[in-house]
């Protein structure tokens, strides 16, 4: 136990030291020239929203996604996290960023489920991965969503939702810009056929069955999931967050990774994933009725580190 703490203190010693501007500049040999920009692509829509229930892999997803400066707003949903500790988590990860996005408290859902993992993944999760010596609520969930929704989009002719939460929250605020929704970007595999059902779904099962009943909006979702062969090359480590630039938002992801590596590498590159096929379509392929990489798990991991790093080649 006193070795676990002492590199927790170790680590947070190190985050305090970058994220003051201690940490040596990254040198800009780490952009590697000749790719293209993360999110500039055709198929995507002027701006985004990240409907997020704040767990590890979807912290890494908002750290790759924001630096493009098209996420408008994103929504803490209930599941992982509780709607009001995944707005906090979320607000401390973007701060870091400098990029004016919008923090939202979503709903929870009406009649959960609980599996058995979930209260140790909530207790990481809700801290940031233990970077927040504990859990800080922002606020209560937001009366009139879908008009917080509608104000933060104000501006956004089409916009691209990345799902990374249940429906809870989406159910609301989905009709107020339903026309100006161009896809519905959701992590896993659709909820059809007999095989087990993912947790987005199954955590709030009815709003889900209620959206995939949905005929205007099913057409418009595209669900990304991982190969099923994945095997531990797909678990995020060390050879994920080398070569993180050392301030910024890039350090704050790196030394969340660092902090408690038991937890980061219980779990794939799942939302990561999702995050990765808005911004790099090109790395991925249909088959059956969801997207997944054609790329290997090392090309993924390079091309996030390249996403998030994005944060600070902005700034130069």
């Amino acid at each position: 136990m006193r070795v676990r703490n002492a590199g927790r203190l170790a680590a947070l010693v190190a985050a305090t030291a970058v994220l003051g501007g201690c940490g040596k500049m990254p040198s800009l040999e780490i952009f590697k020239p000749g790719r293209p920009a993360p999110g500039a692509n055709a198929a995507a829509a002027a701006c985004v929203l990240i409907d997020t229930d704040m767990a590890l892999d979807d912290a890494r997803a908002v750290a790759a996604m924001v630096p493009t400066e098209k996420v408008k707003v994103i929504v803490a949903t209930g599941g992982v996290t509780r709607p009001e500790y995944g707005a906090s988590a979320a607000a401390h990860l973007v701060s870091t960023s400098r990029k004016p996005v919008r923090i939202l408290v979503g709903q929870p859902s009406p009649a959960p489920t609980r599996p058995e993992w979930l209260a140790r993944s909530r207790e990481s999760a809700e801290r940031l991965g233990y970077f927040l010596a504990t859990t800080v609520p922002l606020d209560p969930p937001e009366t009139y969503l879908a008009h917080e929704v509608d104000l933060a989009l104000r501006s956004c002719e089409s916009v691209d939702v990345l799902l990374l939460a249940p429906w809870s929250s989406f159910a609301v605020y989905g009709p107020e810009i339903g026309d100006r929704i161009e896809r519905v970007i959701a992590q896993g595999l659709p909820p059809t056929g007999d095989g087990p059902l993912g947790f987005n779904c199954s955590y709030d099962l009815q709003t889900c069955r209620d959206m995939m009943d949905n005929e205007d909006l099913t057409p418009r979702i595209t669900w990304v999931a991982l190969p099923e062969t994945a095997d531990q090359s797909y678990v995020p480590g060390p050879d994920m967050f080398r070569g993180l630039a050392t301030t910024g938002l890039p350090a704050t992801v790196g030394v969340m990774m660092q902090i408690n590596p038991t937890s980061v590498a219980d779990g794939y590159i799942w939302d990561d994933t999702a995050a990765l096929y808005w911004l790099y379509p090109d790395l991925f392929a249909k088959k059956e009725g969801h997207v997944e990489p054609v790329a290997p798990a090392a090309e993924l991991k390079e091309h996030w580190r390249i996403a998030v790093n994005d944060a600070i080649e902005r700034q130069h």
